[in-house]
């Protein structure tokens, strides 16, 4: 009885060990955009689209969701105010935090205009991974400065936040990505059209003006990404490497299927069909209704594109990836899923969902 006990025991310490991920240690991975509440709209602020009350709601509700997942790195999109967010967030976690101020007007530290915004971007990480911030390169807009001390620009920015972790001897970086987002344009333009100048007051020439100013963004969308993969080629040859956050575009769309392809990147919800993974879902996600809505955040009617978008803003997508390069997936690829769904004191943390998979720390052969 003694032996089978001893036997058994060897039986599913081998078991255990053949299945276990080669290396022995997985990385647990969550992205999420957790949405800033504003419309981007005005000069001395931006349209705010909920109160103080329900935006620290959704703070407590993404505190509680990411505690339940306990992921070992985070990436975060649309933090406002940033810097403020990013210590809150990485006090509330038990966490080390790097960040970066993508979009804040003109301002000196908490000092400007919009007063209520200086968004950006965050990583965050277990402490003992040593996570230091390595750089931020800017794909899009003019000119600027954007700093915790000092943030002056004109137009919309888009910048990617790179950092790095230690594990194992090894450095792995990260890099967290949020392209510049259009809607997905409809198959059928032409109805589409007639749609628009029939149940709204747009003209044919308003239409033809907006219709371009959309495709300028999609082409916007993808001269960044060919500019994100030639700065990941600064990073040291070979290195393990995490990309992650929103896209702003589909699986099938010609911005992913070129970053994957080009970059040789592997995705972890790669076997997932799209309509199974969205992680902007009107339907079960009340917060997209704001994108979807024909007035701002003042109630002011909807123009041009900004109104087009509205109107094609209630179809579901997947916008959100976590990408991996010489790295593997702790399991199969598809095994990652999509997370932050629910919802907490009768409110959703934000506007899209969050994504979540595992990464192999061995390396890939």
């Amino acid at each position: 009885m003694k032996r089978t006990a001893q036997t058994l025991l060897i039986f599913s310490f081998t078991f255990a060990l053949a299945i276990a991920p080669a290396g022995g240690d997985a990385l647990k991975v969550l992205t999420i955009n957790v949405w800033s509440g504003l419309d981007y709209k005005g000069i001395f602020r931006s349209g705010d689209y909920e109160t103080p009350d329900r935006r620290e709601a959704r703070f407590r509700s993404l505190v509680t969701q990411v505690k339940e997942l306990s992921p070992d790195v985070i990436f975060v999109q649309e933090a406002n105010p940033v810097d403020r967010y990013a210590a809150r967030l990485a006090s509330a976690l038990g966490m080390d935090e790097v960040h970066q101020v993508v979009n804040g007007g003109k301002r000196i530290r908490s000092w400007g205009i919009p007063v209520n915004l200086k968004e950006g971007l965050v990583i965050l990480a277990r402490p003992d991974l040593s996570l230091t911030k390595v750089d931020a390169w800017k794909l899009s807009g003019t000119w600027g400065i954007h700093t915790d001390f000092i943030t002056f620009h004109h137009t919309e920015a888009v910048i990617i936040l790179a950092a790095r972790i230690r594990s194992d001897q090894e450095d792995i970086f990260l890099v967290n990505v949020h392209l510049a987002a259009s809607p997905l344009m409809p198959e059928d333009l032409d109805g589409f059209r007639k749609k628009v100048l029939a149940e709204t007051t747009m003209s044919d020439d308003q239409f033809r003006k907006a219709l371009k100013k959309w495709r300028k963004r999609e082409q916007r969308r993808f001269r960044e990404m060919e500019k994100l993969l030639g700065r990941l080629q600064e990073l040291p040859s070979g290195a393990p490497l995490i990309v992650a956050g929103d896209f702003n575009d589909g699986p099938g769309s010609r911005v992913i299927q070129t970053f994957m392809e080009r970059g040789g990147f592997t995705e972890v919800l790669a076997e997932t069909p799209e309509e199974e993974s969205c992680t902007w879902d009107p339907a079960r996600n009340a917060n997209t209704a704001f994108s979807s809505s024909v007035t701002d955040a003042r109630g002011k009617a909807r123009e041009g594109y900004e109104l087009l978008a509205s109107l094609v803003s209630e179809k579901c997508r997947r916008l959100d990836y976590i990408f991996m390069l010489n790295l593997l997936p702790a399991r199969d690829p598809g095994d990652g899923r999509i997370v932050m769904t629910d919802i907490s004191d009768g409110i959703m943390t934000s506007d899209h969902f969050g994504v979540y998979g595992e990464v192999s720390l061995s390396r890939q052969e």
